[in-house]
C-alpha cells in the first residue's frame, strides 16, 4: 500500500514535471539586451528621419541616419541568422525584422529597409 502510494505521488510528481516544462518555449531566446539596444537605435533613427522629412532642406542628414540605421540593421540580421528559430519577447527573430523592415520604409530610411528586407528573402 505504501509502495503504491510512493508510485502514484512519483507519477504525479513526474506527471506535474513534465506539464510544466511544456509551458516554456523550446525555441532559444535571442539576446535580450543587445536586441533591446538594437531597436532603441534604429526606433531612434527612425523618429529623427521622421522630424527631419516633415521640413524641406535635411535630405543629407536623413540619407546619414539612414546610413547608421543600415549598419543597426545589419547586426539585427546577424542576430537572426546565428540561430533564426531564437524569440525575442515572443516573437521569432524573423518577425522582429520583418517588423522592423515595415518601421523604417515607413519612416523614410529605405536603405535600412533594404537590407532588412532582402534578409528576409524579399526585393526592395
Amino acid at each position: 500500500m505504501i509502495a503504491a502510494r510512493a508510485r502514484a505521488a512519483a507519477t504525479c510528481t513526474l506527471a506535474l514535471a513534465a506539464l510544466a516544462s511544456g509551458c516554456r518555449s523550446s525555441s532559444p531566446l535571442a539576446p535580450k539586451k543587445e536586441v533591446d539596444s538594437l531597436l532603441s537605435s534604429i526606433g531612434l533613427y527612425c523618429g529623427k528621419a521622421t522630424q527631419l522629412r516633415t521640413f524641406p532642406g535635411h535630405a543629407g542628414e536623413v540619407k546619414k541616419l539612414d546610413s547608421s540605421a543600415r549598419d543597426t540593421a545589419h547586426r539585427l540580421i546577424g542576430i537572426m541568422r546565428r540561430d533564426p528559430k531564437a524569440t525575442y519577447l515572443g516573437q521569432t527573430m524573423r518577425e522582429v525584422v520583418d517588423t522592423e523592415a515595415s518601421a523604417t520604409s515607413e519612416c523614410g530610411l529605405s536603405s535600412a529597409s533594404s537590407a532588412l528586407s532582402r534578409a528576409l528573402g524579399r526585393r526592395r
